[in-house]
């Protein structure tokens, strides 16, 4: 265990983020694809926050994200898509340094989405239906 590790959960308790998104694609078999994302926004003068995170988990990239509102400094966004990343550096890391606000049911929800996920479960339409339902 490192103070960093413990940053890490703190910071991300505030500035992170742990979606699920279903989009239309019509080469799916259901015709839709789930894509799970671990996030961490931050502004562009605040970069070196996202980099010690990206150092940490060892995967993921850190990009450009292009505002809409009426600040002027560009944001960057620290994001995890890959399943396997996901399930072997992301959730494991979380389970350890748990999360203390309401992120942490978002990070229960999210977990459960993720092994539906690894399991295939997603591709069935009662599987999509589940992960939609949470």
């Amino acid at each position: 265990m490192s103070d960093i590790d413990f940053w890490i959960a703190g910071f991300v308790d505030g500035e992170g983020c742990f979606s699920l998104a279903i989009n239309s694609h019509p080469s799916m078999s259901l015709g839709y694809q789930i894509q799970a994302e671990f996030a961490v926004t931050q502004s562009a003068s605040s970069i070196e926050a996202l980099q010690v995170i990206q150092d940490r988990f060892q995967c993921g990239q850190i990009q450009l994200n292009t505002r809409k509102d009426n600040h002027h400094e560009s944001l960057m966004i620290y994001r995890v898509r890959k399943l396997d990343d996901l399930l072997f550096r992301v959730i494991p890391f979380f389970q350890t340094y748990q999360l203390k606000t309401a992120k942490r049911l978002q990070f229960q929800l999210f977990t459960e989405a993720v092994f539906y996920m690894r399991d295939k479960r997603h591709l069935t339409l009662d599987g999509l239906q589940f992960i939609r339902d949470l």
